[in-house]
């Protein structure tokens, strides 16, 4: 954000390119580079990542987004808990990490789950 304060009165559209910069950043981040691997694109003149071809992990990227946005229902716990699953830890290693019993974990992503589901079929979707 220190680079918008240096740049702001040549910012036409800050939001965009904060959003720009912020997926770029994540992209250095996962892959070491400003692209994912596999994944083509340019900004827009709005400031948008503009993606001309696709990868497993670019299809990876939107179905975690997908479930990110899907989760926001759930408690924090739950949602803190299901996202670990989602990452591939285990319940014992959830557990672990959390300092409470395997069975309270299995508990919260049986009710995360089940949340999950009801929330899918409302939107006349399915889960992957």
């Amino acid at each position: 954000m220190a680079k918008a304060f240096h740049r702001w009165s040549t910012l036409t559209a800050p939001r965009a390119w904060a959003r720009t910069v912020a997926t770029r950043l994540w992209l250095k981040q996962q892959f070491g580079s400003r692209e994912a691997p596999g994944v083509e694109g340019e900004v827009g003149q709005d400031g948008r990542l503009l993606i001309t071809a696709t990868s497993s992990e670019l299809d990876d990227l939107i179905a975690r987004h997908d479930f990110l946005h899907r989760i926001a229902i759930l408690p924090p716990r739950q949602r803190q808990i299901l996202i670990r699953s989602f990452d591939g830890e285990t319940p014992a290693e959830i557990a672990d990490a959390l300092d409470m019993p395997a069975e309270t974990v299995r508990s919260n992503l049986r009710h995360a789950r089940k949340a999950m589901q009801c929330r899918v079929r409302r939107e006349g979707g399915e889960l992957q």
